[in-house]
């Protein structure tokens, strides 16, 4: 379907498998290769619910897809191409524990809905300086600020009520926005920056800055794709 001069291709996030088509079709949709990707879409502290592919939803959502559709168009990127992760403040607020395995993640004991997101907000970060240590990518992560939209779905509240809170507090989309636009478009901000509303380059966590974390991060992400294609099997 044609939006404008765009293209959409569905995908969910929840099933890699559809991650994994969608990254077929962008592939034939681009053969003279990707010069900006945005890894935005993401769910926020819903109940516990694990995917089809049996992993925790925020950490497939959040983290998992966007890993595995940055690796599978990583060829594809062009000379100078920049990827943008969309974090949130929320990074600082994540589990104490490295949440590498489904055992971890799936935990109904355990579960906490914000540290939860939390985490997958901080693998957003470490992915981005991970990708250009691995690749030399020029890859940012931003905090676009809280947004009017639907990811206070999963508050316990009335919806007119969350909907009143958010015209008080949050951000409109546009202005959102150009905290995920400049550094597409900003020669001057540096590969691993972390930006803050509104389009402030600003110091993340420490957490966030650990590359020996990212490290982990990476290889735990690789493992757990390689088991959901050996499950799926691929």
């Amino acid at each position: 379907k044609m939006i404008g001069s765009g293209t959409c291709v569905a995908m969910e996030l929840l099933e890699l498998k559809s991650v994994y088509r969608a990254a077929r079709v962008v592939k034939e949709m681009a053969p003279s290769g990707i010069d900006f990707l945005v890894l935005n879409a993401g769910i926020m502290m819903p109940p516990l619910s694990i995917s089809g592919d049996g992993l925790e939803a925020q950490f497939q959502t959040n983290h998992l897809g966007h890993f595995v559709l940055t690796n599978e168009l990583l060829p594809l990127l062009n000379e100078g191409a920049r990827v943008v992760a969309v974090s949130s403040v929320a990074h600082r607020f994540s589990s104490q524990d490295e949440l590498w395995t489904a055992e971890k993640l799936n935990d109904r004991q355990t579960y906490h809905k914000l540290r939860w997101y939390g985490w997958s907000k901080l693998c957003n970060i470490l992915m981005a300086r991970e990708l250009h240590r691995r690749y030399g990518v020029h890859a940012v992560a931003v905090h676009p600020g809280a947004v009017r939209g639907n990811l206070l779905r999963f508050i316990p509240a009335p919806w007119f009520v969350v909907r009143a809170f958010e015209r008080l507090f949050y951000w409109d989309a546009a202005t959102a926005a150009l905290t995920v636009l400049r550094p597409l478009v900003d020669h001057d901000i540096e590969p691993g920056s972390y930006l803050v509303p509104v389009a402030r380059p600003h110091v993340s966590s420490d957490r966030a800055a650990d590359s020996e974390l990212g490290v982990r991060l990476w290889s735990a992400s690789e493992v757990l794709v390689a088991d959901i294609r050996h499950a799926n099997g691929n």
